[in-house]
């Protein structure tokens, strides 16, 4: 057989036909065939999507693909992977360019309930990436965008009012913790500030009024609308902090630090890092004690007694008898009379 036959026939093997033979099956061999479905890949989605139709072409192939998934091994699984990357870049590529892309992914997204953190970090990336998109638009694809974002933030809200285990209200002491993402500083000439009463921080209590975990956020929405090329995750763990309390005396560990970025951490004013995370994981393991400022030390509780309190005992006053009452006019009587006996014996002698 010519090296042109075998050519022709692995053109008919991915589906791409030939001049001269024609399939008899109207189903093309990638819908059964997964090293053709692989292949048909690579030649249809080499290049960015124009299209709404060829987003929705890639959507398809990517939901067939990952089906096949548990089928391919070895160097097989290695180039099925590298495909299913490729049509995730394809797809995002789309939704970051493309309201309707963006739009039928959030779509599908929001048509659910939340149910896990992981899902709660999807839904503030799509809601991040909405309020961008929606900046520069006007009429239905404005209002459509607005629709979403009001969607979005109820599954949020619903999700955190009932899901999220930080304490009602932070401590004042433990509201001084502050993460300051450093690379914002190089592209904005500006840090911003993350507080643990921020939604940057999820706070959430351990022990009881003594040990608390601090879940940091380093990307910050601003600064994604502005134009730095990535949007919060809402993962919580950039970086991740334990403080425990004994008396006004805190403890600080740097837990973990995930992705690559460096943030400075701060006690109300004092520096505890002035840099952790990185590409070396720096500070993290590290432990540092500080001391509660005074103004913000929780208000000492009045000692408890264990003495009943003593009963007062009314005065009854006495209701006074005749006796008494006679006896009471007895020196108002000798006054009188002794009064009037002097008063004769004035008047005698002026006669005398």
């Amino acid at each position: 057989m010519s090296d042109l036959d075998d050519l022709k026939r692995e053109l008919d093997a991915i589906s791409l036909g030939s001049p001269k033979k024609k399939r008899l099956s109207t189903t093309p061999s990638w819908e059964s065939e997964p090293d053709d479905l692989v292949r048909n890949i690579v030649l249809a989605f080499s290049t960015p999507l124009a299209t709404k139709d060829r987003y929705d072409l890639a959507k398809d192939r990517l939901l067939k693909l990952e089906g096949y998934m548990p089928m391919f091994s070895g160097e097989e699984k290695v180039k099925a992977e590298a495909m299913v990357n490729m049509l995730k870049e394809r797809m995002n590529e789309y939704e970051r360019t493309n309201p309707q892309g963006l739009v039928s992914k959030v779509a599908d997204f929001a048509s659910k309930l939340i149910q896990t953190d992981e899902q709660l970090a999807q839904a503030k990336s799509y809601l991040a990436s909405l309020k961008r998109m929606r900046l520069s638009l006007v009429g239905a694809w404005a209002r459509t965008m607005d629709k979403y974002i009001s969607n979005l933030e109820t599954l949020i809200s619903q999700y955190q009012e009932t899901h999220l285990g930080s304490p009602e209200t932070t401590p004042e002491w433990l509201s001084g913790f502050t993460a300051e993402p450093l690379f914002y500083q190089e592209n904005f000439g500006e840090i911003p500030s993350h507080s643990a009463t921020s939604r940057y921080c999820r706070v959430t209590e351990i022990a009881s009024d003594q040990e608390y975990e601090l879940g940091f956020e380093d990307r910050d929405e601003a600064m994604y609308e502005r134009g730095y090329p990535d949007a919060p995750d809402w993962t919580f763990e950039e970086p991740l902090l334990t403080v425990k309390k004994e008396g006004n005396k805190l403890t600080v560990k740097v837990e973990k630090y995930e992705g690559q970025g460096i943030s400075r951490i701060k006690y109300f004013d004092q520096v505890l890092w002035e840099s952790v995370g990185g590409l070396g994981k720096e500070g993290v393991g590290e432990s540092k004690e500080i001391t509660i400022p005074a103004e913000v030390l929780p208000p000492v509780p009045p000692p408890v007694t264990t003495e009943e309190p003593t009963e007062e005992v009314p005065v009854v006053q006495a209701v006074p008898s005749l006796k008494d009452k006679i006896l009471s006019y007895l020196p108002w009587g000798f006054t009188l009379t002794a009064l009037l006996v002097g008063g004769v014996a004035l008047l005698g002698g002026k006669k005398g």
